[in-house]
């Protein structure tokens, strides 16, 4: 990189991020302005002959705007999305870039909130369409340029952008096969060493590589933003200084040292129970700390300090519960925009505390928001929809019906029935069922949730109405008269038979007034009202 080129670099980071600190609600002009068209700048782009604005894209019979478009000649070469600078960049925005991108048959997209920067390619060497193929922020923006300047021109250009993918999905690939056969890599090299030495080494040389391989593994996938995350002991006494106890400094590191493992496991697992982390660390520490010093240690000192780690959300209920590292990805996949008054104001909370109930009130929005689309879904539609968290419960069962479904049975807009959620918030009687309901009606012992509890009311209510004024009726006028007014309408029944089984036949015959006769032994019953 050449002088003038940091500098310049430098000189946008800095205004960069006194503007995000002084405007941290920025709006999506905002970005373009102060972040996206100084960066077209320094990724060698003319402003005026290779960028333009507000470029019209064709989406089936549609013309939608995409915020910028760069070009090479007549062909666009990078699409360029902003977003609000408090919106989180999320997988549906990713989606929405990769459609623009596969509508004008570019390779190349940047997805921005001022904040953060993730670059995309739809390119044939591409791994995977998921993620981003690398992100970036402000604050890492100078070490991570090289990598940045695969959307500038002249690497566009000259292909070199094309190489430098290749390599970049190449390392996430590596990443992907350290996490995935962790184990038996551990073994390898545990199996290695103790062979190049001797047997007496071993419990040395499996913890040391358990510790290393667990560290590697993180700190190869960590995300750019994690900045804050602790990397060593060091970080672990920066972060919880006065709260982590010791007599002296050395007792202080040993601790720390005995934090970072767990909080590495957990970064590593991403979910565990307090006694996986403890047999994890009895593990790794089997010369140092025997079970009860460690039963100690998670008293003393490792419960606590552990819950005030970064991403780290502790059991809602208890030590014993499920402790989570939530990472960045699954973040952006469970956050939503906003969450609804009705939700924040359940009356029992969400387990847990702080980001724990707002990621669980999310959730609750997720499933609101699916059933709210789709109209009706069931338990299993609804559980493949939802991102893969399942807060402090072991697996989704719990978090399914002591939250979501909890929250749902208390929505006014959703009820439940016949295996499926169903969205009422919008639905209304048609003009027929719109009636004054009688208190003996309302008294009925009817089942069903409230929107079909209320149509069933309406129903035999306007059976009771049609007998009342031709004062004798059988079975198959009901239904003539029901197919020719309301035939789409049955209480949520499929179809008039099991209306009149399950609803009107019973009813009707202890209605007030109602007589039933019959004039053989296979003659229907015959209805009749007098007053």
């Amino acid at each position: 990189m050449t002088k003038n080129m940091s500098e310049d670099l430098a000189n946008y980071i800095e205004r960069s991020q006194a503007t995000i600190d002084t405007f941290p609600e920025m709006t999506e002009s905002d970005v373009e302005m102060k972040f996206i068209q100084p960066l077209i700048d320094l990724l060698g782009w003319d402003r005026f002959s290779d960028v333009r604005t507000q470029y019209s894209v064709r989406a089936g019979t549609t013309q939608i705007k995409v915020d910028y478009a760069l070009f090479i000649g007549e062909q666009p070469e990078v699409i360029i999305e902003a977003k609000a600078g408090g919106h989180d960049l999320i997988e549906d925005d990713r989606e929405q870039l990769r459609s623009y991108m596969r509508q004008t048959e570019t390779d190349w997209g940047l997805l921005t909130n001022g904040k953060k920067f993730q670059v995309l390619s739809l390119t044939s060497s591409a791994n995977t369409v998921k993620g981003a193929l690398f992100e970036t922020t402000i604050s890492e923006l100078d070490s991570e340029w090289e990598n940045m300047r695969i959307l500038s021109k002249d690497m566009i250009e000259s292909a070199e952008s094309y190489e430098l993918e290749k390599q970049l999905n190449t390392r996430k690939k590596g990443i992907k096969k350290l996490k995935d056969n962790k184990d038996s890599v551990k073994r390898a090299m545990i199996d290695l060493l103790v062979d190049k030495t001797n047997d007496s080494l071993a419990p040395d040389i499996e913890r040391e590589v358990n510790s290393f391989i667990d560290g590697l593994a993180q700190d190869l996938r960590s995300d750019p933003t994690d900045d804050d995350l602790p990397r060593s002991s060091e970080d672990i006494l920066g972060i919880l200084g006065t709260h982590l106890p010791g007599r002296t400094e050395e007792v202080r590191e040993e601790r720390a040292e005995h934090v970072l493992q767990a909080y590495n496991f957990l970064r590593t697992e991403e979910k565990a129970k307090g006694e996986n982390i403890r047999n994890y660390l009895l593990e790794v520490s089997s010369n140092s700390l025997s079970p009860d010093e460690i039963d100690r240690s998670w008293t003393n000192y490792l419960r606590d300090n552990l819950s005030r780690l970064p991403r780290i959300q502790e059991p809602g209920g208890g030590t014993r519960g499920l402790w989570r590292y939530v990472s960045p990805e699954l973040e952006q996949k469970v956050l939503v925009t906003e969450v609804d008054d009705w939700i924040k104001n359940l009356d029992e909370d969400p387990v847990g505390s702080g980001k724990a109930v707002e990621m669980q009130q999310a959730m609750i929005q997720h499933t609101y928001n699916y059933i709210q689309e789709r109209g009706t879904a069931t338990k299993e539609e609804i559980v493949e929809s939802l991102p893969n968290y399942t807060a402090h419960y072991t697996n989704f069962d719990g978090l399914w019906m002591y939250c979501i479904r909890d929250a749902l049975n208390s929505c006014d807009e959703i009820e439940s029935g016949n295996r499926k959620w169903r969205y009422i918030g919008d639905e209304e009687l048609p003009p027929e069922l719109d009636l004054e309901i009688e208190n003996w009606v309302e008294n009925a012992d009817i089942s069903g949730g409230k929107m079909t509890k209320r149509e069933r009311k309406a129903i035999l209510q306007y059976a009771y109405n049609y007998l009342q004024e031709v004062e004798e009726a059988q079975r198959g006028d009901f239904r003539e008269y029901f197919e020719a007014n309301i035939p789409e309408r049955t209480g949520r029944y499929s179809k008039f038979n099991n209306l009149w089984a399950y609803l009107l036949s019973e009813e009707l015959e202890s209605a007030p007034g109602v007589q039933t006769h019959t004039t053989g032994d296979v003659n229907p019953i015959t209805y009749s009202y007098s007053d």
